[in-house]
């Protein structure tokens, strides 16, 4: 039973192996979805800047109009008030002018504001357009990557995947039943627990005296009464 033991703690160790080539996988094609990803996202970014120019030029374009009508009424306050005689219908011309001034101010500063966002937002998409082209070339070389580095990771759990049906085989039914139940369980968590100082070295659950005695015999297979994983003698793992 010692041996059957070796083989389920082999297994295990298997098992953790293929989860690293797993994850070696995942973080490889990771790579790819991130930059697609954020390519995607500085597309929607530049659709938002460009929507955000065509906003603010219809802004200006209003503010524009409105600055032209401005301009039509200042011209003919000063026309009418060279036509005056008046002094109140003077003072009544000179305030008009003053208050259309300052409109025609704020407006042209408004204007002026405006172009300059739209300048900002220009150069912006620029960059996102030259980032693109950049990124299509990226994800291109990366893929080429990423298809070499799967593949070798590909071939190392297919090797392992191997070993593992070969370990598999030499369990007796009902010990690859237990085992298989386990490992779903505990999957890459592992399913085995190795029995020191009377303690399960997996949950910590004090085991008694008497079962680690047995379990050190290695001629049953024994579980922890708390967590149910497979215990091992320390002599299985020489």
């Amino acid at each position: 039973m010692i041996e059957t033991i070796r083989n389920l703690l082999e297994i295990q160790s298997i098992d953790l192996h293929i989860k690293k080539h797993l994850d070696a996988i995942e973080q490889q094609t990771t790579r790819i979805t991130r930059i697609r990803s954020d390519a995607d996202n500085r597309k929607k970014q530049q659709n938002s800047d460009m929507a955000a120019i065509e906003s603010k030029k219809a802004s200006n374009l209003a503010l524009e109009k409105e600055l032209a009508t401005i301009d039509a009424k200042i011209s003919r306050a000063k026309h009418n008030l060279d036509l005056i005689k008046s002094q109140a219908q003077a003072n009544a011309l000179n305030n008009e002018l003053k208050n259309l001034g300052k409109k025609k101010e704020e407006i042209e500063g408004i204007i002026l504001v405006t172009i300059e966002a739209i300048d900002g937002l220009q150069k912006k998409i620029a960059e996102t357009n030259q980032f693109l082209d950049g990124v299509q070339q990226s994800i291109t070389e990366i893929e080429e990557e990423v298809k070499l580095a799967v593949a070798h990771e590909e071939k190392e759990i297919s090797i392992l995947s191997s070993r593992l049906t070969n370990l598999e085989n030499l369990l007796d039914p009902k010990t690859k039943s237990l085992f298989r139940d386990l490992n779903i369980r505990f999957k890459y968590k592992y399913p085995l627990s190795i029995v020191g100082r009377n303690v399960c070295s997996q949950c910590h659950f004090n085991v008694e005296r008497n079962l680690q005695s047995i379990v050190e015999k290695g001629a049953t297979i024994e579980q922890c009464p708390n967590c149910s994983r497979i215990l091992c003698p320390s002599a299985a793992l020489k």
